[in-house]
């Protein structure tokens, strides 16, 4: 019967409504609420959905062991009037959703979520949540869940031959370890300042200790450089702290936002 319900819903709203009251009557004899079996839904059958069902999107940076969100999302079309809604989520490892939250009107359309997930416990990236609103109806909603990075050029220095030798390191947040570990494999931009634009001078990949070193060309002057670590399907992008190198002095790192 849940299996019947689940495909039932799958298909259209129409069907929906059908497939709802068949539940009603069958929840009558096993005393489980409509909404429960409507649950069972897998998360591969959630992903499937995407094309059919509305696709509001929420996303989190995941900086510490639990994810407190608080999202205004557009859950339908501008004129439609949506009901408060309990959130659920399923983490990998559970065979049954977990209720993590809830979702009230804000404004046509719009629905702000109020959440709390396990970071520990969830695969970083797309994931999804399922909302089933006061009158039973049922939406998907995209999580967008990505860990934070940090990428640092820790050395710098100009070298014969009109070349400079830099090195950099990048991390990210595990929230399993609840602190930041090196990102092996991932790529990383090292760019100049040139005439008020970052152009990028070398590519880098980290090792398993979350480093990499390189020399590329660079003139006997003063010069601006930064690293830039592109988002990933996990991660988070970011960009470290600019390290002005001259000739004749050592590379500085310096504050945020200072000007030079």
């Amino acid at each position: 019967m849940k299996r019947i319900f689940v495909a039932t819903l799958i298909t259209t709203s129409v069907i929906l409504q059908l497939a709802q009251a068949g539940s009603s009557a069958a929840s009558a004899r096993t005393n489980q609420p409509v909404a429960s079996m409507a649950l069972t839904t897998s998360m591969a059958s959630v992903r499937s959905l995407a094309p059919v069902l509305a696709r509001p999107l929420a996303s989190a940076v995941i900086s510490s062991r639990m994810i407190i969100l608080s999202r205004t999302v557009q859950a339908g079309p501008p004129g439609q009037s949506l009901r408060p809604a309990v959130l659920w989520f399923s983490y990998p490892a559970d065979a049954r959703p977990t209720r993590v939250g809830s979702a009230v009107p804000a404004g046509p359309g719009r629905l702000q979520l109020t959440l709390r997930l396990d970071a520990a416990r969830i695969t970083p990236g797309p994931n999804w949540l399922q909302s089933i609103d006061t009158a039973g109806g049922w939406r998907a909603i995209e999580l967008d869940l990505r860990r934070l990075s940090r990428v640092a050029i820790t050395d710098a220095e100009l070298r014969p031959a009109a070349r400079i030798g830099m090195a950099v390191r990048v991390m990210h947040y595990d929230p399993k370890l609840d602190r930041f570990v090196p990102s092996q494999l991932s790529p990383v931009r090292l760019q100049e300042e040139i005439d008020g634009r970052w152009v990028t001078q070398a590519h880098v990949v980290s090792n398993v200790l979350g480093r990499a070193r390189t020399t590329f060309p660079a003139g006997s002057w003063r010069h601006y450089y930064r690293a830039v670590r592109p988002e990933g399907a996990t991660v988070r992008g970011a960009t470290s702290l600019i390290v002005r190198v001259g000739p004749h002095s050592p590379a500085v790192t310096l504050p945020a936002g200072a000007s030079f």
